[in-house]
């Protein structure tokens, strides 16, 4: 099992020496990853902050094993419209909820759904309208469309990978889907210049 710790960039880690110090310590110790919050706050909420990407900068000068990055995360007065966008964004399904530097929950894209429920009919017509017909210029029958609870599977054949594979994202980002599985055949592989025939599958 490996460990890692993320770590808001307020108050005493404002310095970036501070979270320096706590690298070395977590590296020296066998931890394997250390984040830090991936945006600034501004001295409006009552506390200086430091730029996430000078204090990895340091903290990379001074480590040689740890991992290092930023953690996508958001506040509680956040609405569910901004966390819903933040995912779909950076392509992650949970969000840390933290506040003044501490975790306080976590927000999931199912959290998200209930939220914003739909109809699985409503979902499928607009992935047959908006989705196939208005923007991959596709027959609605060309891909069949079943809808469970939000869970969306795709099954159909159409000509080019690269088709698929937008379809697929277009999809995700319908409000009320869950998730998607694509079973979606394509007969040319525009995005590798493949010369070879066959059918192949969308995964």
């Amino acid at each position: 099992m490996r460990f890692g710790m993320s770590l808001a960039t307020l108050g005493p880690f404002a310095d970036p020496r501070e979270t320096v110090r706590i690298a070395r310590a977590a590296e020296e110790a066998g931890w394997a990853a250390l984040l830090v919050w991936d945006h600034l706050a501004w001295s409006s909420f009552g506390a200086p902050s430091a730029d996430p990407w000078v204090t990895l900068g340091a903290c990379a000068a001074s480590t040689s094993r740890l991992l290092l990055g930023t953690a996508v995360t958001i506040t509680p007065e956040r609405p569910a419209a901004a966390a819903a966008r933040t995912m779909l964004d950076h392509g992650v399904r949970r969000l840390p909820v933290v506040r003044d530097g501490a975790l306080v929950g976590i927000v999931t894209r199912a959290d998200l759904v209930r939220a914003f429920t739909r109809a699985d009919a409503e979902i499928g017509l607009e992935i047959r309208d908006d989705v196939l017909r208005r923007a991959l210029w596709l027959e609605p029958d060309a891909v069949e469309v079943a809808v469970d609870g939000g869970e969306v599977v795709l099954t159909g054949e159409i000509e080019a990978r690269s088709d698929a594979e937008v379809l697929t994202k277009l999809v995700q980002r319908i409000p009320g889907v869950v998730s998607v599985r694509s079973n979606v055949l394509y007969r040319i592989d525009d995005l590798q210049r493949s010369t070879g025939g066959g059918l192949l599958t969308v995964r």
